[in-house]
């Protein structure tokens, strides 16, 4: 996957021919947007008007803006107004007509989603999961979320799942119409509730 990244020394960075001590191309304003194409103390980077060079790594920061994915990763914002998140709800752009069909049929119930999980990176670490997350997950190229669903003010988790009493019949009617549509599946079962396209 390419790496962005943007310049963060304020009196400009250099570009040079080669690490260290290389003849220096160009001085690069502060907040410049570059593609890293090999990295190690000093990164070779691509800058937007097309110079190959080197600039030292402690002045780079990732460029993490969505006008900056070269990889079509998007942030998600609600498309229906029945999906919230404490982060930025990151997924790959073919996966956003999955995220607004099941928040449009959510809307439709008066449900709300919680997405809990969405892109990450390989071997981060998963805290809460229930079952042992996948060593090649569709997480890693934005096409997973993981979710629990509210409806009428109570959270419906994964102990929701697991316990006998039965699901609002509105939670069930969500859960068919997702399962119904043939690019999402539930991965880990319906005590997951992650969903994800082929």
């Amino acid at each position: 996957m390419t790496k962005l990244y943007r310049t963060t020394s304020s009196n400009g960075l250099r570009l040079r021919a080669s690490p260290f001590d290389g003849n220096t191309l160009t001085v690069l304003p502060n907040n410049t947007k570059l593609t890293a194409i090999d990295e190690q103390t000093w990164v070779k980077v691509l800058t937007p008007s097309g110079e190959v060079g080197f600039v030292l790594k402690d002045f780079l920061e990732p460029d993490t803006s969505s006008t900056a994915q070269s990889n079509g990763i998007v942030i998600y914002e609600s498309k229906h107004g029945a999906l919230r998140s404490e982060r930025e709800v990151k997924v790959h752009q073919d996966f956003v007509p999955r995220l607004e069909f099941m928040e449009k049929e959510a809307k439709a119930r008066a449900i709300e989603l919680f997405i809990t999980s969405s892109l990450r990176r390989p071997n981060a670490p998963v805290t809460n999961a229930i079952v042992t997350p996948a060593k090649m997950s569709n997480h890693f190229v934005g096409h997973a979320v993981d979710l629990n669903f509210i409806f009428q003010g109570k959270w419906y988790g994964s102990r929701s799942f697991r316990e006998a009493k039965p699901l609002p019949n509105e939670i069930c009617t969500l859960i068919e119409a997702i399962k119904g549509n043939r690019h999402l599946r539930s991965g880990g079962g319906l005590l997951h509730t992650g969903l994800y396209s082929f």
